[in-house]
């Protein structure tokens, strides 16, 4: 279904190198034990296939299987890549969610069951441990910072530019850029951000010519780097905006910059360049 979507829009290279190709870089990255990981991560799959045509056979299958099943797949997401970013374990909410939800208070454990738990839940809870180490004991710790930093902020122990750099030192600096282009009665004014800002384009309503978003992006495709500048000077924006790091020298991006555009502002270290044509 999804290819089809895209394949009248002509977009269906992009869709398939989007979608697949481009991640094999996250495979390359697998941690120790990546060969453990690779035969565990599909275990709930296969327990809950098997467990849900044994429950078929005794005409006792309902949708409560169907969620072992999402259960199963939304965790392979999360450890498909074998990386370690706790964030992905955000798809198995929904599943785990409804599973927890449709649970029988007559629940009898017989052999089935037993052998069904010890290797969907099992597994589950090995990989999340492996992979995800704070997940478990370090999240609801850290859930503890987060309340005391709110609670001195609202008490007024803590400044404003304090509570935001609690976490991330980025974040004053976004929202400083952000109040420069509030001063704008036009918008939205477009803008092209050379690092990695990509949530400053929603926070300053700001319009992006080019289709990446992030410099990781660019050079993470083949032609990324010349995708942009054809993309830049096909509609140059109003302003490009440099933030002290990226991931790379973008040496086009300073061509096209000192051919067309002039700096008017550093911002906490955050370069805008006007255009001057």
């Amino acid at each position: 279904m999804t290819i089809l979507y895209f394949a009248p829009k002509g977009l269906l290279d992009d869709y398939i190198f989007a979608a697949y190709t481009y991640y094999r870089i996250y495979l390359g990255e697998s941690p120790r034990y990546a060969v453990l990981i690779n035969i565990l991560k599909y275990l709930p799959i296969l327990a809950a296939i098997w467990y849900g045509w044994r429950k078929k056979q005794e005409r006792q299958f309902g949708i409560f299987h169907l969620f072992l099943l999402w259960t199963g797949f939304s965790f392979l997401g999360a450890y498909f890549s074998g990386r370690t970013y706790g964030h992905y374990l955000v798809q198995a909410a929904p599943a785990v969610s409804l599973l927890a939800a449709s649970v029988s208070t007559k629940f009898k454990f017989t052999k089935d069951q037993l052998i069904f738990g010890v290797i969907f839940f099992g597994s589950i809870v090995f990989l999340t441990k492996l992979l995800f180490t704070d997940f478990l004991s370090g999240g609801p710790l850290n859930q503890i910072g987060w309340w005391r930093n709110f609670t001195a902020f609202s008490t007024g122990t803590k400044t404003i530019d304090q509570y935001n750099n609690f976490f991330d030192g980025n974040v004053n600096s976004i929202m400083a850029v952000a109040d420069f282009f509030a001063t704008f009665d036009s918008k939205p004014v477009s803008a092209y951000v050379w690092g990695d800002y990509p949530w400053l384009y929603a926070i300053a309503d700001l319009k992006n010519p080019a289709k990446y978003v992030t410099s990781f992006h660019v050079f993470g495709v083949p032609d990324g780097k010349s995708e942009v500048i054809e993309s830049l000077s096909k509609n140059p924006p109003d302003f490009i905006i440099k933030p002290p790091v990226s991931i790379g020298y973008f040496s086009e991006l300073e061509k096209f910059i000192a051919w067309g555009y002039t700096p008017v502002l550093t911002v906490e270290k955050v370069q805008i360049f006007a255009k001057s044509f």
